[in-house]
């Protein structure tokens, strides 16, 4: 019984030192974002439910694996748009396959938008050959640098390829781990199982912001 001890005494306390720095980052992070929320206008909330995310939420991003978690949630609400930035957290799998998937998401909302349905993800090798087993992607033409990057997927094939002209593919092939989702007037941008670092939201939320831009210009609403 003692030599159980021996070995499990040791192993207890390198698990709770990882706890323990695994707690510090996490509240390292929570107080720099709160922070660049204030110096960047937005409020803050660190915890909140998935409804804070109105019709968002029927995005699949938000329906992955079990126990969804909104955290370090930025907000700000225009007169004719809104925006939030939050940590999004969803775990995959059981036993030793269990996977926390960690991601910032940056959620807009416009009434400039007017999108069909859809899903657009960087495009891996499991991808290309799920298609030849009839996994949909849809191919915008006259693009071929995006459709060789990305996976697009829809049920209105035809409104999405009408979305996806020419120049946003364009625009968005320059953002190859780019994750997108919209549907009606709400859009999200993502990388998955990439969080912003507190130091590089400022820059990164100005281009979340063009590529939302883009998406208004070439939304279906004429």
């Amino acid at each position: 019984m003692h030599d159980v001890w021996i070995f499990l005494i040791p192993a207890l306390g390198v698990t709770a030192i990882i706890v323990l720095l695994v707690l510090r980052a996490d509240r390292k992070r929570r107080e720099a974002i709160k922070l660049a929320a204030q110096m960047l206008g937005f409020d803050y909330a660190e915890k909140a439910e998935m409804e804070v995310l109105g019709d968002g939420a029927t995005m699949h991003l938000f329906h992955r694996g079990r126990s969804p978690r909104l955290h370090n949630v930025m907000l700000r609400q225009g007169m004719e748009a809104s925006e939030s930035v939050l940590d999004f957290q969803y775990t995959t799998g059981g036993g030793q396959s269990q996977q926390t998937h960690q991601q910032t998401v940056y959620l807009y909302k416009s009434q400039k938008l007017a999108l069909p349905a859809f899903e657009m993800r960087p495009e891996h090798l499991f991808h290309k050959i799920g298609q030849r087993m009839g996994v949909q992607d849809i191919d915008p033409p006259d693009a071929p640098e995006f459709s060789d990057r990305f996976l697009l997927r829809g049920t209105d094939e035809a409104a999405i390829l009408k979305t996806f002209s020419v120049p946003l593919c364009q625009s968005l092939a320059a953002h190859p781990k780019l994750c997108a989702e919209g549907v009606d007037r709400h859009l999200i941008l993502f990388q998955h199982n990439k969080r912003i670092k507190p130091a590089e939201l400022s820059q990164r939320l100005e281009t979340l912001r063009s590529v939302a831009r883009q998406f208004e210009k070439y939304s279906t609403q004429k």
